[in-house]
């Protein structure tokens, strides 16, 4: 992309989404519909279909790893040829991008190219309420507010970029957001050599930023301790488990909100569970877990330098149980912004109507860039 227009909706470049085009195709079609592949990413895919009432009638693997006891709607690819005409949705991660690779891979099987039609969803798109493009016109000036408030070209591009491949649901476009930093956050933006007080990171999960975290403290000879927060009970285990015997890191067993409480919470034992209200709850995963607003932590354990939160949604939640934490020591923060399709709004835009006397400078980055997954994060600064 060159030169950013200041008008947000003048970068825009799309109006549709692929993903919509393939429901819509699958409906519209008498077709039979398979995925190929039978994991993980698959049984994404088929939750996602299912609130469309598309079912999926089989599942294709390779020959070599077909055996007699799968179950009865699983075929090895060789034996695609019962399907006349199939539609086949590509159902590993690896694959997503390379429609032309399993075209190839098919017409060797067949000898010559059967008429499959071959379709791509996007996991980034399965687990997220995103943004489509009625929904930024019916947002236009909050949208714009945010844009206007990021403080570097690059946050600029990154936040169009994010909104184009949002709203067209095309992995090709996420250009900037495929950098390929390993690390959870930009620490380069966070800390200095006058970094001082306590690091808060909430939802520590297996304890990999923790990990890389207390790597560069150390590189920098910075001093702070880092307090990592993970209420999920088998990744509390984990974490404790890989930061033991690191002195600076210490772990709490509670999650964060807007005031010290007992909510309920989908303990999923991974990188997905999340507070739930009553209506949404899964009895079998559900239990009742204590949270602490920031606040409520500043003032048992005294000053704070900076607030890392990747929380499945509780963000604004959490941030807005900082308010006394900000006016007293004004923390540094790194927030996730893509977990709801409003988040780019009402995170940056918490940060703007501070009435803080030293304003919060706002940067987005994409830190972890794994492909078809858009991690994006606000810094607050």
């Amino acid at each position: 992309m060159n030169i950013m227009d200041k008008n947000l909706l003048k970068n825009i470049k799309y109006n549709t989404n692929l993903i919509f085009e393939n429901v819509e195709k699958i409906i519209k079609s008498e077709n039979p519909v398979g995925i190929y592949g039978n994991g993980v990413y698959a049984s994404y895919i088929v939750k996602y279909l299912k609130k469309w009432s598309i079912d999926i009638d089989f599942f294709v693997i390779d020959d070599e790893y077909y055996n007699e006891n799968k179950e009865a709607n699983v075929i090895k690819l060789s034996d695609l040829k019962r399907y006349r005409t199939p539609i086949l949705i590509i159902g590993f991660e690896t694959l997503i991008g390379k429609e032309a690779f399993l075209r190839e891979k098919i017409a060797k099987v067949f000898r010559c190219a059967p008429g499959v039609e071959i379709l791509e969803f996007e996991h980034c798109y399965l687990d997220y309420d995103f943004i489509t493009y009625k929904y930024l016109l019916d947002n236009y000036e909050a949208f714009q507010m945010t844009f206007d408030a990021l403080c570097d070209e690059l946050s600029k591009r990154i936040m169009v970029e994010y909104l184009n491949t949002c709203i067209s649901g095309r992995s090709e476009l996420l250009g900037l957001l495929n950098q390929d930093s390993l690390h959870d956050y930009d620490y380069d933006i966070l800390y200095n050599s006058e970094t001082e007080g306590i690091i808060v990171e909430c939802g520590a999960y297996n304890g990999k930023t923790a990990l890389e975290l207390d790597k560069y403290l150390t590189n920098k000879k910075i001093q702070s301790n880092i307090f990592a927060l993970e209420p999920d009970q088998k990744n509390y285990k984990i974490l404790c488990d890989k930061v033991n015997g690191i002195a600076r890191i210490r772990t709490f067993e509670f999650g964060t909100a807007s005031k010290d409480d007992v909510l309920l919470f989908d303990q999923q034992g991974g990188s997905g569970s999340t507070f739930v209200n009553n209506e949404n709850a899964n009895e079998e995963n559900c239990v009742k877990i204590p949270v602490r607003s920031i606040d409520s932590i500043m003032d048992e354990f005294g000053p704070i330098d900076s607030v890392l939160m990747d929380i499945e949604g509780s963000e604004l939640d959490t941030l807005k149980g900082s308010v006394k934490t900000i006016m007293k020591y004004k923390p540094k923060f790194a927030t996730r912004v893509y977990h709801k399709k409003d988040d780019l709004i009402t995170i940056p835009h918490f940060f703007i109507n501070l009435m803080t006397e030293n304003k919060y400078r706002l940067y987005l980055r994409n830190s972890q860039n794994t492909r078809g997954f858009l991690d994006v994060t606000l810094y607050a600064i």
